[in-house]
């Protein structure tokens, strides 16, 4: 639940395009993980989970960073998949 409120409701669509073109030159990149790291200590609301939040949202990060590098246009549906 977490993943898809992080990327497809707090992530605005120019979000993704500025990811697109400036990979991780973009701040948008750095402020999408935290979201996602902070939905995750809302879904346990309890801080001692932070070590939890930090590593989904790091594992999240890798996953945008290869998806960042990898995609194209023709591979654009995998991706999204993968995701």
């Amino acid at each position: 639940m977490a993943h898809l409120i992080g990327d497809f409701i707090l992530q605005p669509y120019s979000w993704v395009k500025a990811k697109e073109t400036s990979r991780l030159k973009a701040y948008q990149f750095y402020l999408h993980v935290i979201i996602h790291a902070g939905l995750i200590l809302l879904v346990f609301w309890d801080l001692s989970f932070w070590l939890l939040a930090l590593t989904i949202g790091g594992i999240h990060a890798l996953i945008d960073v290869l998806k960042l590098y990898g995609q194209k246009e023709v591979n654009k549906p995998q991706w999204f998949v993968a995701d």
